[in-house]
C-alpha cells in the first residue's frame, strides 16, 4: 500500500457525523492530546472523506485542536483523504483506525460496535476483523445485550444495546432509553462488587477520605442501600407469604379431591352392593 499524502485542510472545513463515531469523547483523553500539542509535538493526521469531508477518524486530535487554536477555526491540520464506497465502509474504518493506534476501544465500545454492524448486516468475519478480535470472543459479545425502547416494556419492540460489566445481570431484559443513556455515559465497566470492595478497603485499613463530600456521600449510600435491602426483604416476605397461601390453597383442594373421591368411590361401592341384593 502506498504511502498516503498529508495535507492541510482547516479545522472549520471538516463534517462531523456521529454515526460514524466508535466511541464517547473522553475528555481525559482531548487533555492529552492538547499537552502534546502544547509541548511542540505532532499528531497523527485526520482522517477524511474525500468526498464530503466527513471526519471518519480523528474526534480526539480535531477537538484537541480546536483547544490549542482556541477554537480558531479558520487554523488547518494535517489530513489524508481516502474514497469509501458507502457510509459502512467509513465506519468499518473508523473502527480499524481506532483499533490500531490512539486510545484502544473499550469493550463496550467493541461490543457496541459490532450490535450495530451485524444490524446493518456486515458479517462477523469483517466486523470482528476491523476491531481486531477473534471471531469467536465477537460471537459471545454479540450475545450480551439488553432490548431497549422508550417504555422498558418487555412486551415491545427495542432496539439492542451492549452491556457494561457492571449490569451484566441486566442481559435478556428490557429497559428505557433513558436508563441506559444514563448507564452508557456514567457507569464504570467494573462490576460493582469491585467498587464496593473498594469502599470496605478503604475502611478497613482507614485510607478513606474523611472531607465533607465523602462523609454526605457516604450518608447518602447508606441511607439508599438501606432502604433497598429493606425493600428486597418485603418482597421476600410477601413471596413467602403468598408461597404460604399457595401451598394451603394446593393443600385444601387436594383434601378436597380426595375426600370427593371418597365419596364418589362410596356412592359407586352402595349402588353395586344394592344391585346384587336385588338380584338375590
Amino acid at each position: 500500500m502506498s504511502k498516503e499524502q498529508i495535507v492541510k485542510f482547516p479545522l472549520g472545513k471538516i463534517n462531523e457525523d456521529e454515526t460514524v463515531m466508535v466511541r464517547r469523547i473522553c475528555i481525559m483523553n482531548v487533555s492529552r492530546l492538547f499537552q502534546v500539542l502544547s509541548v511542540g509535538d505532532g499528531l497523527e493526521p485526520l482522517v477524511l472523506d474525500e468526498k464530503t469531508k466527513t471526519l471518519v477518524s480523528g474526534y480526539h486530535r480535531k477537538r484537541a485542536y480546536e483547544k490549542f487554536y482556541k477554537n480558531n477555526m479558520s487554523k488547518e491540520v494535517p489530513v489524508v483523504f481516502r474514497t469509501y464506497r458507502s457510509h459502512i465502509e467509513m465506519v468499518l474504518d473508523a473502527a480499524r483506525e481506532n483499533s490500531h493506534h490512539g486510545l484502544p476501544l473499550a469493550p463496550n465500545e467493541q461490543k457496541s460496535f459490532l450490535l450495530r454492524m451485524i444490524d446493518l448486516g456486515v458479517s462477523l468475519d469483517v466486523a470482528s476483523a476491523a476491531i481486531r478480535i477473534t471471531k469467536e470472543l465477537a460471537g459471545s459479545w454479540t450475545e450480551q445485550f439488553v432490548m431497549v425502547n422508550e417504555s422498558g416494556d418487555s412486551k415491545k419492540e427495542g432496539e439492542k444495546k451492549s452491556l457494561k460489566a457492571s449490569v451484566r445481570h441486566l442481559q435478556g431484559t428490557t429497559i428505557t432509553a433513558a436508563v441506559h443513556e444514563d448507564i452508557d455515559k456514567h457507569y464504570s465497566g467494573q462490576a460493582i462488587v469491585f467498587h464496593i470492595n473498594q469502599i470496605l478497603l478503604h475502611l478497613k485499613n482507614g485510607t478513606l477520605d474523611n472531607s465533607e463530600n465523602v462523609i454526605n456521600a457516604l450518608k447518602n449510600l447508606t441511607e439508599k442501600v438501606d432502604n433497598y435491602i429493606e425493600g428486597l426483604n418485603q418482597n421476600k416476605t410477601k413471596g413467602e407469604k403468598l408461597n404460604g397461601v399457595k401451598n394451603q390453597v394446593s393443600i385444601t383442594g387436594k383434601k378436597a379431591g380426595k375426600k370427593y373421591s371418597e365419596k364418589i368411590s362410596k356412592k359407586g361401592a352402595e349402588k353395586v352392593s344394592g344391585k346384587k341384593n336385588s338380584q338375590n
